[in-house]
């Protein structure tokens, strides 16, 4: 975008030889910064609270920058929050209390009765409780999803069987084969769950418990 300058007179038209040029830059980046930097359909947001309270089910949040603070709200039932890395975050089946902070890193608090769908590759913190979280990510091809109840333990699901859960240098193998999704994977600790994992893949050498059927075996990684 540019500006054309040219010095005022009122009298007298001083020809087009005194007009300055000046770039002010793109267009679209003046546009998005003078609106805000969470979009909603086509309505931009200051603040990632405006956004969080305006959007109704069916909609995206698209995030162009991360918030100036960390934003604790509600992801309402059927709303999709898109962060700047392109991740995607829906909560279905009932409202969900998350956090957001100068990074742009997601922690999901409660899904009361429902839970928050993550697309494949994206990350999240897990609130586990007594100030406790886990960060987990997963690339099962559909994404997976994270239920965090008002009681009882969060857990992970819709990771289609034989994929990888990742947490702690650590990656959690869902039990069922690749048509199957209904595995749960519990937190803080898979393994230690009565049910839950059915498998770990070890990696940086860390060794883990695997829950199987009628006891608990140890796996190092070559040994089962």
């Amino acid at each position: 975008m540019w500006i054309s300058i040219l010095p005022c007179d009122e009298d007298n038209y001083i020809g087009d030889e005194y007009f300055t040029h000046h770039y002010l830059g793109n267009f679209a980046d003046w546009n998005s910064a003078s609106q805000g930097s969470f979009k909603v359909g086509d309505v931009y947001y200051k603040t990632l609270d405006e956004a969080l309270n305006n959007a109704v089910a069916g909609q995206s949040i698209e995030m162009l920058d991360n918030p100036s603070s960390a934003v604790s709200g509600v992801l309402k039932d059927g709303v999709t929050l898109v962060n700047t890395d392109g991740s995607k975050y829906t909560a279905n089946g009932g409202d969900a209390q998350i956090k957001v902070n100068e990074k742009g890193e997601i922690t999901i608090i409660n899904t009361g009765n429902g839970q928050v769908h993550c697309s494949s590759g994206a990350s999240c913190t897990v609130d586990t409780g007594s100030g406790s979280s886990k960060t987990v990510s997963s690339n099962s091809p559909g994404g997976y999803d994270v239920v965090v109840p008002s009681s009882g333990s969060p857990y992970i699901t819709g990771i289609n069987g034989g994929n990888t859960l990742s947490m702690d240098n650590a990656n959690y193998v869902a039990p069922g084969d690749s048509d199957d999704t209904s595995g749960k994977l519990y937190l803080p600790d898979p393994l230690a769950a009565d049910t839950g994992c059915t498998e770990a893949v070890i990696d940086a050498y860390k060794a883990a418990n695997i829950q199987v059927p009628g006891g608990v075996a140890i796996f190092d990684g070559r040994d089962k």
